[in-house]
């Protein structure tokens, strides 16, 4: 997980999610203040919560910290407003670091962390070609990895559109 993590909250439905911009924003303040001077695990970047109006509005804000203190957050927001379910994604410094929840009551009822993308290399010490039979079942034929076709096909294309850029 990174430390520097940009995060995105929103109000999905209930009570809260009816309001209009400005009454969320002033119904979650004093809930802010009391967060601010509650003890928290890992510390918490105040300055995250001194953007609560951008947070509310639905923007990317950067938050110095990890994704478990910004799920400490929306849990407690959903703790403060019952009947309303709140959604939170975040991106961290790696390319591969995306987590999205959502809270209601106070409860996680939906999580999808970890790594975004799988793998596109093959595993260590696999062969380049694969052998497979021919549909006539005498012999074998040799077929590239797609990973290594794909590739392939993007040196091309780069190397043809510098030709054209160069010429």
């Amino acid at each position: 997980m990174s430390y520097y993590t940009h995060v995105e909250i929103a109000v999905i439905d209930g009570d809260l999610a009816s309001d209009p911009h400005e009454q969320q924003v002033a119904r979650v303040k004093p809930f802010i203040e009391k967060f601010r001077s509650m003890e928290h695990r890992d510390g918490f970047d105040g300055m995250y919560l001194d953007q609560i109006e951008e947070i509310l509005a639905g923007k990317l804000v950067l938050m110095h910290g990890y994704s478990s203190q910004a799920e400490e957050f929306v849990r407690f927001l959903s703790e403060c407003f019952p009947d309303t379910t709140f959604a939170a994604r975040g991106m961290g410094e790696e390319l591969d670091d995306l987590w999205r929840l959502r809270y209601v009551n106070g409860r996680k009822i939906a999580e999808n962390p970890g790594r975004a993308f799988p793998s596109p290399q093959p595993e260590a010490g696999a062969p380049l070609f694969t052998r497979v039979p021919n549909a006539s079942g005498k012999g074998w034929r040799s077929f590239i990895r797609p990973a290594y076709l794909r590739a392939l096909l993007a040196a091309v294309i780069l190397l043809v559109a510098a030709i054209l850029v160069l010429s």
